[in-house]
């Protein structure tokens, strides 16, 4: 789904049972653009957020349990929150670009 202006992630995402991979790079994504139930996507092992127009870290991606790869640069994130470090272990990220 990059590259393509989205602002939101249809909601019908988290219903694909076998999603291994989101990457939803390039567009406009908003804070608000997530879904909030995107924690229930228990295969996702890859995330890619990276340059869109999300100004804080999505909690979602907290629950991923799945998730080995996570990109979020080239946003406007401020920080990451510390709870980060429960998925540090396992999840290779990059936060760069983000003006933390």
């Amino acid at each position: 789904m990059s590259g393509n202006g989205l602002s939101h992630i249809p909601d019908f995402v988290v219903e694909l049972k076998n999603l291994t991979s989101l990457v939803v790079k390039n567009n406009a994504l908003l804070d608000d653009g997530i879904p909030k139930n995107l924690g229930l996507c228990k295969t996702l092992k890859e995330v890619n957020f990276s340059g869109n127009c999300l100004t804080r870290f999505p909690d979602q991606l907290l629950e991923l349990d799945s998730l080995k790869f996570l990109y979020i640069g080239s946003n406007q994130i401020p920080s990451v929150p510390r709870a980060i470090g429960r998925l540090q272990k396992k999840v290779t990220y990059t936060v760069l670009n983000n003006h933390i």
